[in-house]
């Protein structure tokens, strides 16, 4: 699984690479760099410029970011809620 979100700004626009898993039983197969992979193209298609979003802590996906060609640029602060 994965998926993109759209920012605006002035052009290029700017969608985001997020939420790419892997079942547990697949990993070490290549599935999470090939979803990432698959959207990254669907963007450029669209002239759009990729940027991932990845927890500071989240070691693996950004290794896996960097082999996918990404640098780190800037350290954001996630903010979640649970639904009651």
């Amino acid at each position: 699984m994965a998926g993109e979100r759209s920012e605006t700004g002035a052009p290029p626009a700017r969608t985001g690479i997020s939420a790419a898993r892997a079942d547990p039983g697949a990993r070490r197969q290549g599935h999470a760099a090939d979803l990432p992979g698959a959207l990254v193209a669907r963007v450029l298609d669209r002239h759009e410029r990729p940027f991932p979003h990845v927890a500071e802590k989240n070691t693996a996906a950004i290794a896996l970011h960097e082999r996918l060609g990404f640098t780190g640029r800037k350290h954001v602060a996630f903010r979640g809620s649970l639904v009651p």
